[in-house]
C-alpha cells in the first residue's frame, strides 16, 4: 500500500535499550536529533497539581522521525523543525526561582532526587480513622435506648 506514514517519536537517551537501537538503526528513520539535558525541560503530566508548572529532565531526550517513503515525499522534514524543537524544549526549564522552591520543601529538582511529587497545596486538618470511630461510637451511646412494655 501506498499509505504515507511519519512518526514523530520522543523518548529518552537510554543507550543499552534494545527498542532505542531499533529506532536509531530502522530503515524508516529520516531523523535523530539529541537535546541535552540541561537544555530543555518538560511540562509534566500532572502540572495541574503542581505549584511549578515545570520540572528539569532527568536524561538526555530523543527525538526521531521515522516515515516510509511515501510519508518522505507527502510530509518532508522541514529544514527548520529541529531547531523550532529544540526552541520549544528549551521553554519548559524551570525557572531559578522553581528550583530554589523545590530544594526548599525538599522535592528536589528531578525524580532521580524525589522531585516527582504532586504538590498537594497547603496542609489542612483531615478527619482521621480516629475521629471517625469516636463519632460512630457517640452515635450509637447517643440513640434512644428500646423500653420494653
Amino acid at each position: 500500500q501506498n499509505n504515507a506514514l511519519s512518526f514523530v517519536v520522543i523518548v529518552p537517551v537510554w543507550l543499552e535499550e534494545s527498542s532505542y537501537q531499533q529506532m536509531v538503526n530502522s530503515k524508516f528513520m529520516v531523523e535523530h536529533w539529541i537535546i541535552a539535558k540541561a537544555d530543555h525541560g518538560f511540562c509534566d503530566g500532572a502540572q495541574h497539581q503542581r505549584r511549578d508548572r515545570y520540572r528539569a529532565s532527568p536524561y538526555d531526550t530523543a527525538i526521531f522521525i521515522l516515515q516510509n517513503k511515501a510519508g518522505r515525499i507527502q510530509y518532508p522534514p522541514l529544514a527548520r523543525l529541529q531547531n523550532d524543537l529544540r526552541a520549544a524544549f528549551a521553554t519548559g526549564v524551570p525557572t531559578e526561582a522553581a528550583m530554589k522552591r523545590r530544594k526548599r520543601d525538599g522535592r528536589g529538582e528531578t525524580d532521580e532526587d524525589g522531585g516527582g511529587g504532586v504538590y498537594k497545596g497547603k496542609k489542612r486538618n483531615r478527619t482521621g480513622a480516629g475521629v471517625e470511630q469516636r463519632k460512630q461510637k457517640e452515635r450509637k451511646n447517643n440513640k434512644p435506648k428500646k423500653t420494653k412494655k
